[in-house]
């Protein structure tokens, strides 16, 4: 007999009040940027505690206005991205015509290396080619104490530094520490729309420019059809706030159930990737490095003979060929080994502890 299939992740909405939002939205007959976009950004900034949120088409063009914003254009510019995560701000950075430098990661925060950073910046100021924007990305929801030594490098050296949430929206302060803090809400993610993204930040001039990014320069032009200052249309509908809105008042019940997910694992005795032993659990994915170090690409083959989902969702950015780059080349750096030592194992709201119990004596069969 075989056994259903648990996916490595499906989507998880409140239905019932999702709809009952949605529908009401369409029923009011305005389906553009409003009223509903604007409580959206109220719920993310009460959430945050950051004094503005600007919500946009995805998490990736969130990063896109927030860099340009800064200022950070053109070939002058430097932008430095992990070697390990998704390569959104990497591509950001591309498509503002910058140079992008993927920095290794540390082994037990799959995040950037403060140290590496430090040389990197000393480094590239005798190349006369200064970093001047630091993406960070909380992977898998880290953040731990590296992010404050990020924070203060990129001080001491006036760099901006955009802080890449995307995977951490839910965890204390996520978004907070940079200058300003990115969000998503593609489908994996614990608050969804399908698709969107925000900015939060307290810099009244920084959320001022990216208001105008999003919406043909802003300002007035909608009363006296004159346009002041370049911009795009990268705004998020009324229908997608809906959804936002109605999630946001389930968040803290989400979190919550999201970290019974990770308890069940715990309670299994699945020790399970954890980079920061003061937040036991993410508001991401299960991480698992096995015990025995042997490829993951075997675990995932075997979990898949036995009908559970799995993924390994990253490589090093470093071999994108479609961004040239200018590589700190490491040999050592983390990235090039952990997509043969790490699994991402299943981590929907929808696990029940059976789930739980059979994946964890799959791999426990496995490892034998």
């Amino acid at each position: 007999m075989i056994e259903q299939k648990i996916p490595q992740f499906e989507p998880y909405v409140p239905q019932t009040l999702v709809l009952e939002y949605v529908s009401k939205a369409i029923r009011d007959g305005y389906y553009g940027p409003g009223k509903i976009v604007e409580q959206f950004e109220f719920l993310l900034k009460k959430f945050s505690g950051a004094k503005h949120a600007i919500v946009t088409t995805s998490g990736t063009m969130a990063l896109y206005v927030s860099l340009k914003a800064f200022g950070i254009s053109g070939k002058k510019n430097l932008v430095v991205c992990p070697s390990y995560s998704h390569i959104a701000g990497a591509e950001a950075a591309k498509m503002l015509d910058t140079h992008v430098m993927f920095a290794p990661i540390k082994k037990d925060t799959l995040c950037l290396d403060p140290d590496i950073l430090q040389k990197i910046i000393e480094q590239q100021k005798l190349r006369c080619l200064p970093v001047t924007a630091v993406v960070f990305i909380n992977h898998n929801g880290y953040i731990g104490k590296d992010v404050k030594r990020i924070k203060d490098i990129c001080q001491a050296h006036r760099i901006t530094l955009i802080e890449d949430s995307c995977q951490a929206f839910g965890m204390p302060h996520a978004g907070r520490t940079g200058d300003v803090g990115i969000y998503s809400f593609s489908v994996p993610k614990i608050v969804t729309t399908g698709q969107g993204g925000c900015i939060i930040t307290d810099n009244d001039n920084i959320a001022t420019i990216c208001r105008q990014l999003i919406d043909h320069g802003a300002g007035d032009w909608r009363k006296d059809r004159i346009f002041k200052a370049i911009g795009l249309n990268l705004r998020m509908t009324d229908i997608q706030a809906a959804m936002g809105v109605a999630m946001m008042n389930k968040v803290h019940e989400l979190i919550g159930a999201r970290n019974n997910m990770f308890d069940m694992y715990r309670n299994e005795g699945l020790d399970f990737f954890n980079p920061d032993p003061d937040n036991l659990s993410s508001t991401w994915m299960v991480m698992y490095r096995s015990r025995w170090d042997v490829s993951s690409r075997n675990l995932q083959k075997f979990l898949a003979s036995r009908n559970i989902g799995s993924e390994i969702y990253y490589r090093n950015n470093a071999h994108a060929e479609h961004i040239p780059t200018l590589n700190y080349l490491n040999s050592n750096d983390y990235a090039n080994s952990i997509e043969y030592e790490m699994i991402y194992l299943p981590s929907s709201l929808t696990l029940t502890h059976k789930d739980v119990k059979r994946i964890v004596q799959t791999i426990r069969e496995w490892e034998k």
